[in-house]
């Protein structure tokens, strides 16, 4: 149903304003580390939510109002991609999304709402591929359009920032020419990239990254086409917005970069591996 305005919304800022933040003890991660020894930038971010839990939230009624989830992605297959690829790959980044719904920045979303999709479609090396998106949203309690649905908001238009998950396919075309690894933690490749970090994990056994006019580029060897749709070759992530310190952590922003270097992708690709 959509928001009315009056004493419904007063009564929703004051209770929302007088709510505390609930500190949680929250499992401690290991120090991610560049190859250089310093510390990922990332890493304070990652802390306030261990210290914080899943109900940290901001200041105004906007950020403290919760926000809705939806949990099932949209799904779209384009091109010449088969029902049963599709599928394939569609399961596998569904145990990803259900992963990083799972953490403490995105299970009790507040003060944004969150949506996922997920995409299907033929690669440019011929392979199949698979895009997992997950956007925040931010709630506006003061838009006549903002619905709730059992006591969760959500505010329809905009735009928010994304954390995309791809499977099976090469980086963007506009960071791709000048790809460095800054280290490793668990098996999860740390890129910059786009003012922010990108983590990659591999899997096939092939050179990942070759010379390129500017820098390391992609192997364009590197994803097979000859192989099914079911394997895993590569992994990568990137909250697309990425972080600043100057952002407060319960942003959209500060939300999905969190969870994109909270999530066990060891376990999140063992999984998928499950999956055929």
């Amino acid at each position: 149903m959509l928001f009315r305005f009056g004493l419904g919304l007063a009564a929703l800022a004051l209770t929302l304003l007088a709510q505390p933040g609930a500190a949680q003890a929250q499992t401690r991660r290991p120090t991610i580390q560049f190859s250089d020894g310093r510390v990922f930038p990332f890493m304070n971010l990652i802390r306030f939510w261990e210290a914080n839990g899943d109900q940290a939230m901001g200041e105004t009624p906007n950020e403290r109002a919760p926000g809705r989830i939806f949990a099932k992605p949209g799904v779209a297959v384009l091109g010449n991609v088969s029902k049963a690829d599709a599928a394939v790959v569609i399961r596998k980044l569904t145990i990803a999304c259900d992963a990083l719904l799972a953490l403490e920045p995105l299970r009790d979303v507040h003060g944004s709402y969150v949506m996922a999709a997920i995409t299907v479609s033929r690669g440019q090396y011929g392979q199949v591929q698979g895009l997992l998106n997950i956007k925040a949203y931010a709630i506006n309690l003061n838009d006549p359009a903002t619905r709730v649905d059992a006591g969760r908001y959500s505010t329809p238009g905009g735009d928010g920032p994304s954390l995309n998950v791809w499977y099976n396919a090469p980086f963007d075309q506009r960071y791709s020419d000048r790809l460095a690894i800054w280290g490793e933690q668990d098996g999860v490749k740390i890129l910059p990239m786009a003012g922010g970090y990108a983590g990659l994990i591999a899997r096939a056994d092939r050179q990942l990254l070759v010379p390129g006019r500017n820098g390391n580029v992609l192997n364009p060897k590197y994803l097979d086409p000859s192989r099914p749709a079911g394997e895993l070759q590569m992994l990568w992530f990137h909250a697309a917005s990425g972080w600043r310190d100057r952002q407060a952590p319960t942003s959209q922003n500060g939300r999905l970069a969190a969870a994109s270097f909270m999530a066990d992708w060891g376990a999140i690709v063992r999984q998928m591996e499950q999956v055929r």
